[in-house]
């Protein structure tokens, strides 16, 4: 128990437990001397007696620190104690240590944090492989063309030669697409918006989604012209494609929608601030 301001007025066995004060070293000291020294400078003891007194029973976390120095990781619950007019007389403070409890908490988040990105690293490993033997077959088509043009100039075939560098031209521009989407995965592309149409978009990614999908998972694709970067659009698709596949190890479908709609200033401030305008919407 403490008083309106914060002093010690009775100190249980339990507190002493758990901190390893007796009631003699405690009662008519402030609670204070049980926070973190950066919770103190923080004003972090004022603060949790103020909103109990505010708001009635409150449960913050935190540090205590108990005799000797060792902290440990505590729910305390707060109880403001009025008398019969309203005022306030003082505070009912249970503290538990739930440090064991944390740790095991965070340790669990660890661990499925580790799991989540080996699988993420397994999906890009497989996305990498793929795109790898994609480059060798425009590295070999770019080859074989200037292969045959080298021969067909020889031969005085103008015509022909300059056909077989247009195809080469043609596939060498394949790749710079594929270094772009490559590009905008790795968050190293500035943007440049335009307007397109997705599905025209997605049909020259069609390969890609394919290799990072696997064959168990279905892709449909319901959009209008959006005016979006391409390449941050393709990288935003990978994304959400190796999610999806991460979500759907039996297999599936994966339905995305996109659509322009307008943003009110009153929608746009329920969207975390938001600017209003016009907007491309995906589901």
């Amino acid at each position: 128990m403490v008083d309106p301001q914060g002093y010690v007025t009775n100190w249980n066995s339990g507190a002493q437990r758990i901190t390893g004060y007796a009631a003699e070293e405690i009662v008519g000291q402030h609670c204070s001397r049980f926070y973190a020294e950066e919770d103190q400078a923080a004003g972090e003891p004022v603060r949790v007696l103020e909103t109990g007194a505010r708001e009635g029973r409150y449960g913050p976390e935190g540090w205590r620190v108990c005799k000797g120095g060792r902290r440990f990781w505590a729910n305390v619950v707060i109880d403001p104690i009025r008398a019969e007019d309203g005022r306030l007389i003082g505070f009912a403070k249970v503290i538990r240590d739930i440090t064991e409890q944390r740790e095991a908490q965070l340790a669990l988040e660890e661990a499925q944090g580790r799991l989540l990105r080996a699988q993420k690293m397994e999906a890009v490993g497989q996305l990498t492989g793929g795109i790898a033997h994609d480059f060798n077959n425009l590295l070999q088509a770019v080859s074989a063309n200037l292969d045959m043009a080298h021969i067909t100039a020889t031969r005085g075939d103008r015509k022909r030669t300059l056909q077989l560098l247009e195809d080469a031209q043609r596939t060498m521009g394949r790749g710079a697409r594929l270094t772009g989407q490559l590009l905008a995965f790795s968050r190293r592309q500035i943007q440049q918006p335009e307007r397109v149409f997705v599905s025209d978009l997605l049909a020259e990614t069609g390969e890609l989604i394919r290799r990072a999908l696997g064959e168990t998972i279905a892709f449909e694709m319901h959009a209008e012209a959006v005016y979006i970067d391409p390449a941050q659009f393709e990288a935003a698709i990978l994304n959400l494609i190796l999610n999806a596949r991460d979500a759907m190890p039996r297999g599936g479908t994966l339905t995305i929608g996109m659509s322009n709609v307008s943003l009110t200033i009153k929608e746009a401030a329920a969207l975390n601030g938001i600017a209003p305008g016009d907007m491309c919407a995906s589901t």
